[in-house]
């Protein structure tokens, strides 16, 4: 092998190296903004059920929206840091491929041949803690705008 080769051989162990931990950085924040979104959301919907005492619709409606915007803004927040995980897992499964030249070993490649169902069941858990999350959002904004409770 050329110093070339091996240089490369060196940047690619390396640069795989950081990006797992970035991958695991990213879903600890995508995790965080989950959590801190349903806690913030849901505390203050309550907060407002329990103390708003103005009858002006239009006041109620603007403050009953605050959870749902909390709400969609992390959705984006999360989609956007998982899009680049998800670049990143390409992007390492195409280094694998590209570098190993023994078909079972690299764990991004292998992992996709053979559990190639996890990677959706992810996603789907992900949307549907978002559509649920959402969701509920807009019931306590429905409760709050109208003073049901």
């Amino acid at each position: 092998m050329s110093g070339k080769e091996d240089f490369d051989r060196q940047f690619v162990k390396d640069e795989i190296a950081l990006l797992r931990e970035k991958i695991s950085e990213y879903v600890s924040i995508i995790t965080q903004t989950e959590r801190l979104c349903v806690g913030a959301s849901g505390a203050l919907a309550a907060f407002l059920l329990t103390t708003m005492e103005t009858s002006d619709f239009s006041a109620r409606l603007a403050v009953a929206s605050i959870p749902i915007f909390i709400m969609i803004l992390g959705w984006l927040r999360t989609y956007s840091i998982a899009s680049i995980v998800l670049d990143i897992v390409e992007y390492i499964e195409c280094a694998e491929n590209e570098v190993l030249s023994n078909e079972k070993i690299g764990f991004q490649r292998n992992h996709r041949q053979k559990h190639s169902n996890r990677a959706a069941a992810v996603s789907s858990s992900a949307a549907l803690f978002w559509i649920i999350s959402l969701l509920a959002s807009f019931v306590l904004f429905v409760l709050v705008a109208t003073r049901v409770l």
